[in-house]
């Protein structure tokens, strides 16, 4: 449950819409918008990534 959690909130909650926004709005942002939310998603791809591995070692344990 905790890696699908992982995956799937970071996912659907940081990093699909800052990059829906940089997709839809390509060129109509503000150097600052597209900082921020390349910011947004380089923080998303590491919760996400910390989340998985320690869900992952939680399961590895497990067995």
């Amino acid at each position: 449950m905790s890696l699908i959690g992982s995956l799937l909130t970071m996912l659907v909650s940081l990093i699909f819409p800052c990059a829906c926004f940089l997709s839809l709005l390509r060129g109509n942002i503000t150097h600052f918008q597209g900082s921020l939310c390349v910011l947004i998603i380089a923080i998303g791809i590491i919760s996400l990534a910390i989340g998985t591995y320690t869900a992952l070692s939680e399961i590895i344990q497990l067995l």
